[in-house]
């Protein structure tokens, strides 16, 4: 049951935990952004794993969503003898248990609202939230000692004003092989949504123009404005607050993945790291026969345009 925007024992336990942490410098994150179907929940799962990081949970979604600094950091405390309880599966994007990781869309309508297109009508934080979202995290970081880790697609179109409202916050993108993303995504309108017309997730500025398209060019292209998004914002940013993930690569050895990370991003180098497992690639796409034929046309129309959104290691 989703909590309401004034609960009164919620209100005060809040207000007594901000209180506890109000002398704290300005919080930090660790943002993870990337296009649909990117791997993105699988590296935000690892990442909390190898780094002993705080997320927003199942619980802090959907029981204090305008309290989420309680439901993290009680997530946090009973995850401190394992993994949660999910361990590293999912299923579209979704994770079982109530400490696991959540995408937090309940948390981040509160804070940045939503509707579509998304790129244009929820680009950043609420005015009125700002403040709530900056105690919020800073709050989580005083008491546990570390950034809060943070996954959600909406941010991929926040990044310049979120950048902007947390100036010691990083970016983290996880990218995967654009052709293997979008088929992944309309297999996920299926799967998901029965309809390969359905629109998952967040979206670009021009969707209403790219739902003209077959459904396998509107993947595509979602894909495309997504690293669109991003790259233009990452452009802005010193390396430090920016990196960029291959999904390939951190299947093929998410251990020196993690290493990198540890020696390129200063919030993740003071932190301990933790071996990880070895993650099996996923399970071949299931598409009827015409989807398949369709993104290889569209992206055999212009394959200069795709090239950059296509993993390295299959060129």
């Amino acid at each position: 049951m989703n909590q309401k925007l004034h609960d009164p024992v919620l209100d005060a336990a809040q207000a007594e935990l901000f209180a506890a942490h109000s002398g704290t410098r300005d919080a930090s994150a660790v943002f993870i952004v990337g296009a649909p179907r990117t791997g993105s929940t699988l590296f935000y799962q690892a990442l909390a794993q190898a780094f002993d990081l705080p997320f927003v949970s199942n619980t802090a979604d959907a029981d204090t969503p305008h309290h989420p600094a309680i439901g993290v950091l009680r997530s946090f405390r009973a995850n401190q003898d394992g993994l949660p309880e999910s361990g590293f599966e999912s299923c579209f994007g979704k994770t079982r248990g109530l400490h696991a990781p959540s995408e937090g869309s309940a948390v981040f309508s509160h804070w940045c609202g939503g509707g579509h297109p998304s790129e244009r009508v929820s680009p950043g934080i609420l005015p009125d939230r700002e403040a709530h979202m900056r105690a919020t995290l800073s709050a989580i970081e005083s008491a546990t000692g570390a950034p809060l880790l943070i996954k959600n697609a909406w941010n991929c179109f926040r990044v310049p004003a979120l950048a902007r409202a947390f100036p010691r916050a990083v970016f983290l993108w996880i990218r995967r092989d654009a052709a293997d993303a979008a088929a992944s995504d309309l297999a996920a309108r299926y799967a998901v949504q029965g309809d390969p017309q359905a629109w998952n997730s967040a979206t670009p500025h021009n969707v209403e123009l790219l739902r003209r398209l077959h459904p396998a060019g509107q993947v595509l292209e979602n894909q495309f404005e997504f690293s669109r998004a991003i790259s233009e914002a990452a452009a802005a940013l010193p390396d430090t607050r920016f990196s960029a993930v291959w999904y390939e690569d951190f299947l093929a050895d998410p251990n020196a993945v993690a290493a990198r990370l540890a020696a390129h991003v200063p919030l993740l180098a003071a932190r301990p790291r933790h071996p990880l497992p070895d993650f099996a690639a996923p399970p071949p796409v299931d598409l009827p026969e015409p989807d398949r034929q369709a993104l290889h046309h569209h992206l055999a129309e212009a394959p200069g345009r795709w090239q950059p959104l296509r993993w390295p290691g299959a060129r």
